[in-house]
């Protein structure tokens, strides 16, 4: 059963790698840095389960980087629709050239 975790927690890692490689995923997207986020903490997990320290060191790191990129991707998303939120819709009757002050004008 463990081999087959090992195995799953590892395509979780090359496959997207691969389509990166191919040019068919960015390296940058939200489903690369899920699958190696998964994966890597799958692996890590096993790792200290099975006392392999250097092993435990590469996936808890590749991890936790995957981790922090999906956390600021969520972050900036949030940020994203609040900002989105808060900006109040331009009124359908004001043309672009209100906004913009006279020349001299303070």
């Amino acid at each position: 059963m463990t081999q087959t975790i090992q195995v799953a927690g590892s395509l979780c890692v090359l496959l997207p790698f691969m389509l990166v490689q191919f040019k068919k995923m960015r390296p940058t997207s939200v489903s690369y840095l899920t699958f190696n986020a998964v994966g890597s903490t799958v692996l890590a997990v096993l790792a200290a389960l099975s006392s392999q320290w250097g092993f435990l060191l590469l996936e808890s790191v590749w991890a936790i980087v995957s981790w922090h990129s999906l956390g600021k991707y969520a972050l900036a998303r949030i940020s994203r629709r609040r900002f989105q939120s808060a900006s109040p819709s331009p009124s359908p009757t004001a043309s672009s050239c209100d906004a913009i002050p006279e020349r001299g004008a303070r």
